[in-house]
């Protein structure tokens, strides 16, 4: 079904290729995030959609497989609200 996966700033060039995710599109991605944050980019953790099931828009865990498969959970550097996680989908 759903696999979380912690991450660590080492770990994420090779959970990318793991995935099959273009590590060029992930990065320029990234970069959008700190642009518009204005600060460094924390990731907490990486979750897999298993087979026959995928991620919607508003990052919720679906029975389909036309969606996004990954999701990253990452909050910015200098937010107040160290609960809060924003997220972005592969």
């Amino acid at each position: 079904m759903l696999k979380i996966q912690p991450l660590k700033c080492s770990d994420i060039p090779l959970f990318l290729n793991e995935m099959n995710i273009c590590s060029t599109a992930f990065f320029n991605r990234l970069q959008q995030l700190k642009y518009s944050c204005g600060c460094h980019i924390l990731f907490e953790c990486a979750h897999v959609a298993g087979n026959g099931y995928c991620f919607d828009e508003q990052g919720n865990i679906i029975k389909d497989t036309e969606g996004y498969k990954i999701k990253f959970d990452y909050r910015p550097e200098n937010t107040t609200d160290k609960d809060h996680l924003y997220f972005i989908l592969f």
